[in-house]
């Protein structure tokens, strides 16, 4: 209405997120005048219309009747508003307007740049949420107020606002209307000590009297970084360093004479652990990483990248920033060894990789100074996963034939590729959690225990260092079950790695990786992951060494049961060690406090080792926050069999209607192993779950035969992604049969009852609100059961009261059903198949065929090592294959 002001006016339009993106750096004096609210009434106020229009809105515009409206028409440019700046350099400023659009699909953003005309000088982005409207004009959203802050190390600038050509031609983003842009000083200003920060790094080994490069940076740890000459870097500034360090040849001080990156060759002179002190005016005093100096060349050092890197090819936006600028970014800026884009799959896999990620990642790839690794991430139901090839030949990676838009089985498509690849799971507890059952052990070695997303150690406790974004998770704890810890403690040897998963062009300043390799290439650093020679931290370059039982990190020993479990540790850290945490079967045994800078022991203590697989880690926290993680080293028995089957052992070849299974022994003693194999044909809670609609509340139930007398009932709820909260209640009867052993529990909802029953209830939907879900959330358990000739499991199952939309059992679906009986007795009986006995060599393999399969069903393998029931152990597991008959 006319006269209403602008705050009256803002509404409708829903959630406006402001991403920073931007570089912040120095302050000093000048002058302190704003712009004035402007409105588009008389004349466009120095503001440039490029591809936009002044329009006549009437009452509906916060100052006056007039706005500028973008994209008009839809067809020619996207439009945008440009005009000179004078500002008083390093000072912060306020921009705020008013904004509404039409038609704005999800996800859609648009980008205010400072100093440059093209996605490059991205400082800002305003992304708006999703809005259902279909109407013509943004009217019918209503106006919202948004505001961001700029600045700059110079006077002279230029200012813009609205999208750029790239990557915002869809028609879903409609019309924008601008109005009431304001430009206001703020009493803030950009300094090093005040909001900006100094990192200085060195490599982690040198030799003595060869010089070292020391490289000092300067960046805002909160915000993106500008662009110079195509590359993402951070502002530059002017000011001296002193330098400090008895172990090296150096100078006095280094100066920054507008520059944002200096580096310099300094000398060692000293063997052992050293470090470099830098101090700058204000009164901030940084430290070095620490480097290991000696007489010779090391034998092995240590490498430091960035694993898991986006860019706007892709899943990222502009703000991403290139292919080429992404690595020059780590290879350059933050310094790292190595580094991997691992863009996703989807959309557009073929074209956006063979054309835009391969090639680049092949020219970046430089042996001893730079490795870079064939990547991509796979999304899926059961989990995300980055592959990186231990090659460089792209079609091992991925088939260029393959035109299909869906997601894909990651693992069995590069399988068939023929080369050798990683698996790694990350963000294990939210999007899509990462279910542990379907880990491959032969190719997922390593998982991302920490991102910018925060950490995946343990459930309900979603933690990242206060320094990095975390904006997507901020509120949520993860989903219980789908932890690392929860890998591990179903018997997965996983180690660790961390990465940035930026999408900012910011590779190497969230999450690092550290590899313990011989050389600086791509296929040792790949065999370094693969044999879990590494480690985690959340940035800092710490040095870790740690073993147990003589066993390195990531590696396994063979003890005598009653045998004592000693480790050795050796951390030289980039700030003072507030504590270090000792994990041993998901328990904190021991927590040490030495409260220096370096810590040695030999012989700590980590209690008895009891005869049965045991795990042990550590976790290191620096005063500053930081953390890091070691790969665990697992004990197990010495002289004893350990035998297992994986998935990936299971091979059904549609010709011969033959199944082969494949049985390991990767202990050290020879050992008989019993196969038996069961079909679905005639027990419907035994064969594979059908495809349910992603958007029902529903529950899956599956039996299997569990070795000798013994079964598993195995259970999934399931909730879509729609912000609403949905409380499971329910109970599960078992009759003329025992309960041995809840498995598995991800969300601790069953209990037993005092009428015998178990009740199983749990809230899904509290953690996984707006987007921080992709497509849902579920929670599972996993039931050992001992039946009696007349067993049967009933499970009663009500969501907000009801029955839920779908239970699926087997290959059968059942609509809203009240209760659902499965039989357990019969299991055994009816599904039994086949039997076959063979020899495992300690440390080697046997292979055993079915015959006479047909095709279409799904068939059970139970390992049964020497006639005994096997331990609850995933690697003695029973495994599902279904035989598609292709």
């Amino acid at each position: 209405m006319p006269g209403s002001s602008p705050r009256r006016v803002l509404n409708r339009l829903g959630p406006v997120v402001l991403v920073f993106a931007g570089a912040l750096l120095l302050a000093r004096c000048g002058r302190d005048a704003g712009y004035e609210t402007q409105g588009f009434e008389r004349d466009t106020g120095g503001w440039i219309l490029d591809g936009a229009v002044v329009r006549d809105v009437g009452a509906a515009a916060p100052e006056g009747v007039h706005v500028v409206e973008l994209r008009p028409g839809g067809e020619g440019p996207a439009g945008f508003l440009r005009r000179a700046l004078e500002l008083e350099p390093y000072r912060v400023y306020r921009l705020s307007f008013a904004i509404q659009g039409a038609r704005i699909a999800h996800r859609s953003q648009f980008p205010i740049t400072l100093n440059g005309d093209d996605s490059l000088g991205v400082v800002h982005r305003v992304a708006f949420g999703r809005t259902p409207s279909a109407g013509r004009d943004p009217i019918e959203n209503g106006w919202r107020e948004v505001s961001c802050q700029l600045f700059s190390p110079v006077e002279r600038n230029v200012l813009q606002i609205g999208p750029q050509r790239e990557g915002f031609d869809e028609p879903g983003l409609g019309r924008i209307w601008i109005d009431a842009v304001a430009i206001t000083p703020l009493d803030e200003r950009r300094r090093i000590g005040a909001g900006l920060e100094l990192a200085a790094w060195l490599p982690s080994e040198g030799v003595l009297g060869r010089p070292l490069r020391l490289h000092v940076l300067c960046f805002d740890p909160r915000g993106s970084l500008r662009t110079v000459g195509g590359v993402p870097t951070p502002m530059a500034w002017t000011g001296a360093l002193e330098l400090e360090g008895g172990g090296f040849e150096l100078p006095e001080r280094i100066r920054f004479e507008g520059e944002a990156v200096r580096s310099l060759e300094i000398v060692p002179s000293r063997a052992g652990i050293q470090r470099l002190v830098l101090r700058h005016e204000s009164g901030l005093e940084i430290r070095s990483n620490p480097v290991v100096v000696t007489p010779e060349e090391p034998a092995v050092r240590h490498y430091w990248g960035d694993l898991h890197i986006h860019t706007n090819r892709n899943h990222g936006s502009w703000a991403a920033r290139s292919v080429e600028q992404n690595y020059a970014f780590a290879r350059d800026v933050a310094r790292l060894d190595f580094a991997a884009v691992s863009e996703h799959f989807l959309p557009r896999p073929l074209e956006t990789w063979f054309e835009g990620v391969a090639p680049v990642t092949l020219r970046f790839d430089e042996p001893g100074r730079f490795a870079t690794l064939l990547a991509i991430e796979y999304s899926g139901p059961n989990g995300h996963y980055n592959h990186y090839l231990r090659g460089g030949d792209p079609l091992k990676m991925l088939d260029r034939t393959d035109a299909s838009g869906a997601r894909v089985d990651g693992v069995a498509a590069m399988r068939r590729l023929g080369g050798r690849f990683l698996a790694v799971p990350h963000h294990t507890m939210q999007l899509d959690p990462v279910d542990w059952r379907f880990a491959d052990r032969e190719v997922s070695t390593v998982s991302e225990i920490y991102s910018n997303h925060g950490s995946s150690e343990e459930a309900g406790a979603w933690w990242s260092h206060p320094d990095q974004l975390n904006a997507s998770y901020a509120d949520s704890m993860g989903a219980p079950g789908h932890a690392y810890r929860d890998a591990l403690a179903r018997g997965r040897p996983l180690g660790v790695i961390a990465s940035s998963d930026t999408h900012a062009g910011r590779p190497g300043l969230t999450g690092l990786t550290c590899v313990k390799s011989p050389a600086l290439e791509r296929e040792a650093v790949w065999d370094a992951l693969y044999e879990r020679r590494c480690y985690a931290t959340t940035q800092p370059r710490i040095l870790i060494d740690w073993s147990v039982a003589g066993a390195p990190m990531g590696g396994t020993a063979r003890l005598e049961a009653g045998e004592p479990l000693t480790g050795d540790l050796r951390v030289y850290a980039c700030d003072a060690i507030e504590r270090i945490d000792l994990v041993r079967d998901g328990e904190v045994i021991r927590s040490l406090a030495p409260g220096e800078l370096d810590f040695e022991a030999e012989g700590i203590e980590l209690g008895e080792f009891a005869g049965e697989a045991t795990y042990v880690y550590a976790r290191i926290h620096q005063r500053d926050e930081h953390r890091a993680w070691t790969s665990p080293v697992w004990v197990v028995p010495r002289d004893r069999a350990d035998l297992e089957i994986e998935a990936r052992d299971l091979r059904y070849d549609a010709a011969t209607e033959t199944l082969r299974v494949t049985v390991h022994n990767v202990g050290d003693a020879d050992a008989d192993a019993a196969v038996s194999l069961h079909s679905s044909r005639s027990v419907p809670g035994t064969g594979s779950l059908p495809p349910l609609r992603g958007d029902q509340v529903r529950c899956t139930l599956r039996v299997e035969p569990a070795g000798a007398d013994r079964v598993r009932l195995l259970g999934n709820a399931y909730c879509p992604r729609n912000g609403r909260l949905y409380d499971y209640t329910g109970t599960i009867e078992l009759r003329d049969a025992r309960l041995i052993e809840i498995v598995h529990d991800a969300s601790g909802a069953i209990r037993a009852r005092a009428d015998g029953r178990l009740e199983w209830e749990t809230e899904l939907g509290r953690n996984y609100e707006g987007s921080q879900c992709k497509s849902g959330e579920s929670t599972d358990f996993e039931l050992l059961i001992e039946p009696g000739a007349e067993a049967a499991a009933e499970i009663e199952l009500r969501v907000q009261g009801v029955p839920p939309a779908a239970v699926a059992t087997g290959r059968r679906v059942h609509e809203k059903p009240e209760s659902v009986v499965l039989g357990l007795s019969n299991v055994h009986a009816r599904s039994f198949a086949d039997e076959r006995e063979g020899r495992v060599p300690a440390g080697g393999e046997t292979e055993l065929e079915f015959t006479g399969l047909p095709a279409g069903e799904t068939y059970t393998v139970v390992l049964d090592p020497e006639d005994r029931v096997p331990e609850i152990d995933e690697r003695n597991n029973s495994e599902a294959l279904l035989a598609t008959g292709r």
